[in-house]
């Protein structure tokens, strides 16, 4: 794994893969700088423009120009994010390298203000992220590249109409890429594709588990099974459908096979729920119980897993999963951590938001988990010591970042000394606090990380 402080340039040959070898990669993680510049260099190699990715010798001069290049890659009807290259001639392939004295050169800020005062249909706007690599070609040389991230949201489009000097976007039409070719400023794309765009967003093309996180995303839609319009059934008791697709559903029921004490509750004897303790701030006793949670469509399981609930009722949470550092070392060190694109982040969401009537549901105002705890505890715990990380692949390349920085990172968290004192528990105190201590410098990691991936 290569990171952006060891990366500056990339020295190697012009080589083509194909189309096919470039259509397998299909997200672009904005953060990696290496695996952008690869894909960059592949795409120069073919030696043409295509569905997701435009070439530009130049930043735009135009304003109406560059907005009507972003939707079209928003729109683009792949599974690719859209990819504006800037610095490369689309004739000849040769990089300029005069990046650098580009007059109409912008930062990522500078694009993100001029969309936020763009007036999209619905305030639903395309995110993009701006990043330079250097490529050598001779010489280094910079070339820019504009990231329109791929998402659901689709068709974007202008409620108003945007003009600069001679050239116009007209409020209503849809803007979309096919091949090398966007639609024409003064058209709108044809009806087959406007419904493809359309199918996007409404998730009629989706598989299961994807059509399944479009609708977790909106808690408001999930009623309690057994409903009669206002209560829900004792019966039903922790059992959820989806009005709109009432073939999936969402089950919880307490997991038997868990040892059981004070004769409702289990206590903290494991050290994996070690993030607890942040929630009530008591480091050697929590009662609560442990649930099976079920995701169904129709018979099928889509999604099985644990849920820890409160015996008092202030929570229920999702059972974070572990991850291993350092392995082979005497440190014996694990973390919780969330991804915000999996199922479990969806389901804590729900969790942090389910209502057993109508009435609550329709009061209810949809709250991130992330945000919702604040309320009980007027702090982010517990995500002051669990990271969250945006996806697998961000948590993977931290993980290979710590282990790059082992020395420096043992040194920093030290080590726990066990208590001399029994606590008669199945853990040791000390080490549920030292895990806690490890979460915050792993959080406050993961933010200078980022900042300096952000800024390279």
């Amino acid at each position: 794994m290569l990171y952006h402080s060891e990366v500056n340039y990339y020295n190697g040959p012009l080589q083509s893969v194909g189309v096919e070898g470039i259509m397998n990669r299909i997200l672009i993680d904005e953060l990696d700088t290496a695996a952008l510049r690869k894909r960059i260099m592949e795409l120069i190699s073919l030696g043409t423009e295509g569905d997701f990715w435009d070439f530009k010798k130049s930043w735009h001069s135009n304003k109406a120009d560059l907005l009507h290049d972003i939707i079209c890659m928003a729109n683009n009807l792949t599974n690719h994010d859209g990819l504006i290259i800037i610095g490369v001639e689309n004739a000849t392939w040769k990089l300029p390298g005069n990046l650098s004295i580009d007059t109409n050169r912008k930062t990522q800020q500078n694009v993100i203000d001029f969309l936020k005062n763009k007036h999209f249909a619905g305030g639903v706007r395309p995110t993009v992220y701006v990043r330079t690599i250097s490529i050598f070609e001779g010489a280094n040389k910079d070339v820019g590249v504009i990231i329109v991230k791929n998402t659901d949201k689709t068709p974007y489009f202008l409620s108003d109409n945007f003009q600069e000097s001679h050239k116009e976007l007209y409020k209503g039409n849809i803007y979309t890429r096919v091949g090398d070719t966007n639609t024409p400023k003064t058209e709108t794309a044809d009806i087959d594709k406007v419904e493809m765009l359309w199918r996007r967003r409404f998730g009629i093309d989706k598989t299961a588990i994807e059509k399944l996180k479009l609708l977790l995303s909106k808690t408001e839609d999930w009623h309690p099974l057994g409903t009669d319009g206002v209560h829900s059934s004792r019966n039903s008791y922790g059992k959820w459908f989806n009005r709109y697709y009432p073939e999936f559903t969402i089950c919880y029921k307490r997991n038997e096979s868990w040892p059981m004490e004070s004769g409702c509750g289990i206590r903290l004897n494991d050290q994996e729920y070690y993030w607890l303790t942040e929630l009530d701030k008591v480091p050697d006793f929590h009662d609560f119980s442990i649930f099976d949670i079920d995701v169904m469509m129709h018979t099928t399981s889509l999604f099985s897993g644990k849920m820890i609930m409160d015996i008092n009722g202030k929570y229920s949470r999702m059972w974070w999963k572990i991850s291993y550092l350092l392995s082979g070392s005497n440190l014996n060190l694990f973390y919780a951590y969330v991804e915000k694109d999996s199922i479990e982040f969806l389901l804590d969401n729900f969790l942090a938001n389910c209502q057993e009537t109508i009435p609550r549901i329709e009061q209810h105002k949809f709250i991130s988990s992330v945000d919702q705890f604040k309320k009980y505890y007027c702090t982010d715990r517990p995500y002051n010591i669990i990271p969250v990380f945006q996806n697998n692949f961000e948590r993977k390349s931290f993980e290979e970042y710590i282990k790059s920085r082992h020395n420096d990172f043992s040194r920093e968290i030290g080590n726990w000394t066990k208590s001399e004192e029994k606590t008669g528990e199945a853990f040791d105190v000390n080490r549920i606090k030292w895990l806690c201590d490890v979460g915050r410098i792993l959080v406050s990691w993961l933010t200078a990380w980022r900042n300096e991936n952000a800024n390279t």
